[in-house]
């Protein structure tokens, strides 16, 4: 079970830190209006940072490049 941390841009203090089950690396985190979108290779995961829950979709292919 991997995990994920986002941090303050000013302070450089971690703001929130999620395990999600099947992750051992990401390829890029980015945050959108429905929480934060993990990705890996094969899946992007959505989390929501106020409960930590996750809901995985896979991707049709590789992601080469996020």
């Amino acid at each position: 079970m991997g995990s994920t941390s986002t941090s303050s841009g000013s302070s450089g203090k971690e703001l929130h830190r999620v395990r999600v089950k099947g992750v051992a690396a990401s390829l890029d985190i980015t945050a959108s209006s429905a929480g934060w979108l993990l990705y890996t290779e094969k899946a992007v995961t959505r989390v929501d940072p106020a409960t930590g829950r996750t809901k995985s979709f896979d991707l049709p292919g590789t992601l080469l490049d996020s």
